[in-house]
This record gives C-alpha cells, structure tokens and sequence, in this order.
C-alpha cells in the first residue's frame, strides 16, 4: 500500500446543518442518546459500499465534529466512489430528519489515517460556509468537467445537476429517483407506503415536511428547507396522487427548477 502524500486529490467536506439544535435537543430530551450516536455515525463511518466496482479509488474519511472530510484518488473511479458515499450518507441522514451541506474540489491535500490538511480541504471548506447556502454539495467546475468529459461520463454525468443560481451540485437523490422509475414501470399505481423499496423515501419525505413546518418562525432555517423541499418534489412523478408533493410557500408552483 502507497504512503499517502501530498497529492492531488478529490475532496469533499460536508457537515450536518442544525447540529447545534440537534445538541439542544439531546439536553432537553426530546432526542434520545442512542439516536443521535447513529446520526454521527452516519457522518463519521460513512457507508461505503462494495469496493470492487469503484476499483482502487483511495477513498480516505476523517470526522472533524459534526462534519466530516472525505477524499480519494483523482481518477473517474475514485470520483465515483465519491458520489456515491455522499449520496449514501445524505439520504441516511434525510431519513432521521436532518440535511448536510458541503463542496467538492480538487487540489492538493494530505490525507492518511489519523489526519487530513491542504488547500483542497481549506477550498471545500470556505465554499460550505460561504458559498452554497442551501442544503447542497456543490461540486466545482472543474470537477465537474472531470466528471462529465471522463472515461466514466455516462455514469457519473446522471450524479450531477445545475442549479438556477450557477453552481454544480450532487444530485443526491439520483437514487430515489430511479427506484421510484422503476416501481412505477413495473406497477403504475404502486402505493409507496406499502412498497418496501419506497417505504424508506415515505418516512424521509414526512420527516422534511415536518421539519419545514416546524421552522416558520425562523426564515434562514425555512429557506433551507424550502430550497430541499423544492428539489424533493422536482422528483417525485406529476399528478400522481400515491406522490403528493411537499406543499407550503413557495413550493406551489411547478417549474424548471434545476439544469
């Protein structure tokens, strides 16, 4: 095995949004230990599924609090791999009720066991705090060109979509949008409720409405959840009652919302 090195490599720094509520919630009760254990978890030991189809992609995961710094080798493989972490932990996250924000770069970085530093990581992280805003993984331009002009274009260009205010980002919920595809093409009236694929993307979809209504009196918090919700019902099949969109303000009109 290489030792690592200062290398060019793909980083992702993502953390957890309302981390800080989430702590709150555990010193009033309303959220138990063990929950909030699995939740970082999540963020810390992120899934990373079956290493043979990413090939030798380096992947590397460190936690920094309640945010996490992911990076592989710079090759098409190793991006992949990364999408689909990310992908992973964001909907795991979604299903108890929480969302992440982060960027994806590529630049210089050392990254080993026990610690993570370079202009990739200093890059992903001040496009978190100042740049995306909304609950989204931003993925730079040049990443993005990596990504769609690659050996494995096909595959990772359906990761990525463009969002009306410019930036590239991980379309996190590629996953759902495909299952949901599929059960349909295979059963037109199919309720998700009692479908055991779609069960999951039920409970995830109620937890985001909840929590959308639960933040009326907080906009920047609302508008966070908005823009999610926004890019949740962009998925779900139109005019279809077993699919019922998130309504609320600004939620009610359909339109091109992302490229």
């Amino acid at each position: 095995m290489t030792e690592p090195s200062y290398e060019d490599r793909y980083c992702a720094f993502v953390d957890i949004l309302g981390f800080r509520d989430l702590i709150k919630s555990l010193d009033k009760g309303d959220l138990t230990f063990q929950r909030l254990r699995h939740l970082l978890q999540q963020v810390h030991d992120p899934f990373q599924g079956p290493e043979i189809p990413f090939g030798d992609s380096g992947l590397r995961a460190q936690s920094i609090s309640d945010a996490v710094a992911l990076s592989v080798n710079p090759t098409p493989y190793g991006l992949q791999h990364l999408f689909f972490v990310l992908s992973e932990l964001s909907l795991g996250l979604l299903f108890e009720g929480y969302l992440i924000r982060g960027a994806i770069v590529r630049g210089p970085l050392y990254h080993d066991d026990k610690m993570v530093f370079g202009r990739a990581l200093v890059d992903a992280y001040l496009l978190e705090n100042n740049v995306v805003r909304f609950p989204r993984i931003m993925v730079t331009r040049q990443v993005y060109l990596d990504a769609t002009q690659g050996s494995l274009a096909k595959i990772l260009t359906p990761y990525l979509r463009q969002d009306a205010d410019g930036p590239y980002f991980l379309h996190v919920l590629r996953q759902m949008e495909v299952d949901i595809n599929r059960e349909l093409q295979t059963n037109p009236d199919v309720d998700p409720a009692e479908n055991e694929q779609l069960a999951y993307y039920t409970i995830a979809g109620g937890r985001l409405k909840s929590s959308l209504s639960a933040s009326v009196d907080d906009p920047r918090i609302f508008e966070k959840l908005q823009w999610f919700a926004r890019y949740w019902n962009s998925m779900l099949p139109r005019n279809n009652p077993n699919f019922p969109p998130i309504r609320g303000p600004g939620l009610d009109s359909v339109g091109k919302l992302f490229l």
